[in-house]
């Protein structure tokens, strides 16, 4: 490595371990007597914190990692004596990919509308693909540079919390003793909250000794037929077959009057006599799970449906399954 790398290189190092976390953390406020730190606030603004720091973390890399590879297009484009915009140039015009027809007709077919065949719909289609091709071969550029000057872009920690959830008696699937535990705050007249469920019931197939998922209810006031609902998937998990009932309505969400509520209890094969009298039951014993669920959610900070903790951490709110997939497989690795 020449000099002018080295330099730029041991530059890049101080400028990304200036953000180091200090373990022990500073005190936020003192008095007489005494004084707060992070682990003195409440969970609720522990864990607003924590994502406020998550998301910083993750500015700060993407950052960092835009300040590398400026870095490195220069001393490549140095290196073949032309200016940074002619060496990418030059790399994307050699190694892009040409749009096929088979591309085309595919963005066609999902988009289809009367006259989307025309000559100037199918030039933007292609100028479309051609720019997605370009941002294909730039990712392998950078990809191949960070690999070759050995970029290491995890030198900052990320946040913790240690706290772990309450989960004992929610219901779950899995393994009980699984190294990834996720907890789920749903709500089952949420659009985004049923939109995720064959996600959910792929990576239930997938993870069977790997995950525990555990449901938690969080039905949001203004969704009327909610609370009832999540109190029939208890009646349900009384009878141990939380899952399979819990499944079937969120196919019938929004429609969930007291009629699809037993009809779902009979296509889940319960005991229909023992299910009405658990719906009916005036106790309202599992009214105050759900109302629990609902202070313990918002003690930690959920307002909003679907919200997933991953080892107790909050990762998002609605995940695809390649998210929810990649956010298991990191916690797993």
């Amino acid at each position: 490595m020449n000099y002018n790398k080295a330099f730029l290189f041991s530059t890049l190092l101080l400028f990304l371990g200036v953000f180091q976390i200090s373990p022990e953390s500073k005190p936020l406020a003192t008095f007489d007597g005494g004084q707060i730190r992070e682990k003195d606030l409440s969970m609720k603004d522990r864990i607003r914190l924590f994502r406020a720091e998550t998301e910083a973390v993750a500015i700060k890399k993407q950052a960092a990692k835009t300040a590398v590879l400026d870095r490195l297009y220069l001393i490549e484009a140095e290196s073949q004596n032309t200016t940074v915009d002619k060496y990418l140039e030059n790399y994307v015009e050699k190694h892009i990919k040409p749009v096929t027809d088979v591309e085309v007709n595919r963005v066609l077919q999902q988009y289809r509308r009367e006259n989307e065949d025309s000559p100037e719909i199918v030039e933007k289609i292609k100028e479309y693909l051609e720019g997605q091709h370009e941002d294909e071969a730039l990712r392998t550029l950078d990809d191949s540079l960070m690999k070759k000057y050995k970029v290491n872009l995890d030198l900052e920690a990320v946040p913790e919390l240690n706290y772990s959830i309450p989960i004992k008696g929610a219901p779950f699937w899995g393994y009980e003793s699984a190294r990834v535990t996720i907890v789920e705050y749903s709500d089952y007249e949420c659009p985004f909250c049923k939109k995720m469920q064959p996600a959910i019931q792929q990576l239930k197939k997938e993870y069977p000794g790997k995950v525990k998922w555990v449901f938690k209810s969080f039905p949001l006031p203004f969704h009327k037929k909610a609370f009832k609902a999540h109190i029939a998937s208890l009646c349900a998990q009384k009878q141990d077959r939380f899952f399979e009932y819990h499944f079937k309505l969120f196919n019938k969400s929004p429609e969930l009057g007291e009629q699809e509520l037993l009809s779902t209890a009979s296509e889940s094969n319960l005991n229909m006599k023992q299910f009405n009298e658990c719906i009916k039951d005036k106790n309202d014993e599992l009214g105050e799970r759900v109302k629990a669920d609902i202070e313990e959610g918002a003690s930690l900070g959920v307002n909003g449906t679907p919200t997933i903790f991953i080892n107790n951490r909050p990762v998002s709110g609605y995940m695809n399954y390649n998210e929810l997939k990649s956010e298991i497989d990191k916690a797993i690795h």
